[in-house]
Order: C-alpha cells, then sequence, then structure tokens
C-alpha cells in the first residue's frame, strides 16, 4: 500500500507516523488494536532493515569489484 510515492506522500502530509505512535501509546484504545499495531510497526522496521541491509552489501559488493578492476588494469604495462 505504502509502495506508491502517492500513498507515502500523503502518509508523511498527515503524519502517519506520529499519529500511529499516539494511538499505540493511548492506553483508551482497544488493546487488540494497539498490539496490531506493533506488530505491524515490527513486520515494517524488520523488512526496512533486510532491504537496508541488502543495500549495503550490494554496494560493497560493487566497490569491491570496482577496486579489483582498478588494481588489475594497474598491474598491467
Amino acid at each position: 500500500m505504502l509502495d506508491s510515492s502517492a500513498n507515502q506522500m500523503d502518509f508523511e502530509a498527515l503524519n502517519g507516523i506520529e499519529e500511529v505512535a499516539e494511538l499505540i501509546r493511548d492506553k483508551q484504545v482497544d488493546e487488540n488494536l494497539r498490539l496490531g499495531l506493533m506488530v505491524v510497526g515490527g513486520l515494517i522496521l524488520a523488512s526496512f532493515m533486510t532491504y537496508a541491509s541488502e543495500h549495503l552489501a550490494t554496494r560493497s559488493f560493487l566497490r569491491f569489484l570496482e577496486d579489483r578492476d582498478a588494481t588489475r588494469s594497474r598491474s598491467f604495462c
């Protein structure tokens, strides 16, 4: 749902994160809703961390390839 840029911009414009955090902190909100929001937040955080980890690994691998190619080209006469 947040994959589209329009949805993400709407979420940010409406201060979505702050609203969700407020619902989680509010003791008057149904306990099941609060638990559901915490679970979904955890899933989003886990997926973001996975994406970030893969991104960093890919960047590191590409840097390695560039450094290796640069070293090989310097060693030729």
